[in-house]
């Protein structure tokens, strides 16, 4: 499988220590570059420090978080612990790509004046390119969250 192979992403990885263990390293551990706190019983958020697209820089009030993961932490067996990964649908997105198929469907049926071709082209474009903006800094995250805890 490819690193892009779908919207969101969605990963386990194995930890070789006891749950206990990573708990208290995700709960005490001083990460670098990104930033961890736990939002329920062995779930966690991990968050970029800097993210680009998402007007978020750590320490400035925002409307909506950077860049992050989330993960869930369970126990695997035989002091391993296991981490679902998976990234949240991002808000951002999901409202370029509305106003892209409105200015699209627009475009088709207006009557006044002809379009540009490159409407068609250039609004799919500006979607996957925002898109592909986030994964590569989600995935970049999640290589940090896996450094810090030292996963496979």
């Amino acid at each position: 499988m490819g690193t892009f192979n779908s919207l969101l992403i969605n990963k386990q990885m194995q930890i070789q220590a006891p749950v206990e263990d990573v708990m208290k390293k995700l709960l005490q551990g001083e990460p670098d570059g990104f930033s961890i706190t736990s939002t329920d019983n062995n779930e966690f958020r991990f968050l970029a420090d800097f993210s680009l697209g998402t007007m978020y820089i750590r320490g400035m009030p925002n409307l909506v978080p950077g860049i992050n993961i989330l993960g869930t932490l369970n126990e695997a067996g035989n002091g391993v612990s296991s981490l679902k990964i998976r990234s949240p649908l991002r808000i951002e997105l999901v409202s370029v790509f509305l106003i892209c198929a409105i200015v699209i469907y627009a475009a088709a049926f207006n009557t006044t004046n002809s379009t540009s071709i490159y409407l068609y082209f250039l609004m799919p474009a500006l979607v996957i390119g925002l898109w592909l903006i986030y994964r590569v800094q989600e995935s970049r995250l999640l290589k940090k969250v896996a450094e810090f805890l030292r996963a496979k």
